[in-house]
């Protein structure tokens, strides 16, 4: 009984498969085998070529953009500071900008432009304190001669124009805006041991009593100048040059109380000159 069961279901089997193959042979003619509009066939390869797999892109790759062309992006960029002219204070907001040029002896010329937040009719100056430079400026005392002041483009009277400590200039009308011009002394130093001229200096604003945080934007004109460092900024903070020789500045407005920099210099290639 099973066997007949057997022989039974497989003589079906070769049925349908006799049938199957008769009614593909019948049709095939009248199938549709073209490529629809929009569809992409392989090319073949060229004869003596050898056929490679290609590969999908990945959705953020250059090349898989709408078209089709290969476009590479890159991060933005910050557009590049003027080198040519020293950093300001912009729209004319309360600040110091600072100009200091050395001199082939170790002596800075300075210009500090100064816009306060408010008008006074006294102002403080006060030598550099280089205790916070360390190293061989620590004990180093900065002293200023050749002192000029104006006060809203008006000269200001001095009692001396040497200043070894602190000292208060009476303006007389008050004003929010001063000039003050001078040569600093004391604050290089000779490298050693080390090449002739390789030197250390610092500089920071004669100007005082005008708030920890009044900005101070610093520039070192000439081509004697090789590194700036921000002493008083945190460690990762210090390094703060910017610009090219002859127009090396500090990357950043510092804040009044922040605004020690050290600066590296090559003395033989300081000008000489005077006021």
């Amino acid at each position: 009984m099973g066997r007949a069961v057997r022989r039974a279901c497989g003589a079906l089997l070769v049925c349908g498969l006799l049938a199957t193959a008769l009614a593909f042979y019948t049709y095939a003619p009248y199938l549709d085998l073209t490529v629809p509009a929009g569809a992409v066939t392989p090319a073949a390869p060229a004869a003596g070529t050898t056929p490679t797999a290609t590969r999908a892109e990945p959705e953020h790759s250059p090349t898989a953009r709408a078209g089709g062309s290969p476009t590479l992006t890159t991060a933005p960029t910050a557009e590049a500071p003027n080198d040519d002219r020293p950093p300001d204070l912009d729209g004319g907001e309360p600040g110091i900008r600072l100009v200091a040029t050395v001199l082939a002896g170790g002596v800075f010329d300075v210009t500090e432009t100064v816009r306060l937040p408010a008008p006074v009719t006294r102002l403080s100056l006060v030598p550099l304190d280089l205790r916070p430079a360390g190293g061989s400026l620590r004990s180093a005392h900065a002293s200023v001669t050749d002192l000029v002041v104006d006060a809203d483009d008006r000269s200001v009277r001095l009692p001396r124009r040497n200043v070894h400590r602190a000292t208060t200039v009476v303006v007389g009308r008050a004003t929010d805006r001063f000039e003050v011009r001078y040569r600093l002394h004391g604050t290089v130093r000779v490298s050693r041991p080390s090449r002739a001229g390789r030197a250390l200096g610092a500089v920071g604003p004669l100007v005082s009593g005008v708030g920890d945080d009044l900005p101070v934007a610093m520039s070192f004109p000439g081509e004697a100048v090789s590194n700036l460092r921000c002493a008083s900024l945190p460690v990762d903070q210090e390094a703060c040059f910017a610009g090219r020789r002859p127009n090396v500045r500090v990357n950043r407005n510092l804040r009044h109380r922040d605004a020690l920099v050290l600066v590296q210099l090559d003395l033989q290639r300081a000008p000489r000159g005077g006021r």
